[in-house]
């Protein structure tokens, strides 16, 4: 079992950037990494508690929520699923071939909503997921 310090460095960066501290063959390692996430990692998360009420009451209250995360596009999707959470947004960017970091994750969000800073009311990133899916929260002006 990986010590937490360094279980703590794959939080976040990608994963590429992780491995590359630890292993020889980064590619091998990522193919690895992202067969074992695909068939189990993905399901082996849960919601922080009232994380379910709170995107209840925030869609109530009109808020548009999106998600921007460094995580494969399509593997947010399967937890969101999971988690039965998926409904609660309008919006869900990841990491694809043409978005291959955080920068271009949120202004792919940003544009494909129509999203400016003048219209832009409320920012709010959550920790939603313990493997750290980040959720922005926007609100568009009416």
């Amino acid at each position: 079992m990986p010590r937490p310090k360094m279980t703590r460095t794959f939080i976040g960066p990608p994963l590429e950037d992780s491995f590359r501290q630890y292993v020889d063959d980064v590619d091998k390692a990522v193919t690895v990494y992202r067969d074992y996430y695909k068939n189990i990692g993905v399901f082996d998360v849960k919601l922080y508690p009232c994380i379910e009420q709170l995107l209840k009451e925030l869609v109530a209250n009109h808020f548009n929520l999106y998600i921007t995360s460094s995580k494969n596009e399509p593997m947010i999707h399967v937890m969101l699923k999971h988690l039965n959470i998926d409904r609660f947004f309008t919006g869900i960017y990841g990491h694809t071939c043409d978005r291959n970091n955080k920068i271009k994750v949120i202004e792919a969000c940003l544009l494909s909503e129509n999203i400016n800073q003048k219209m832009l009311l409320l920012l709010v990133i959550l920790n939603l997921i313990l493997l750290e899916v980040k959720i922005i929260i926007l609100k568009h002006s009416t």
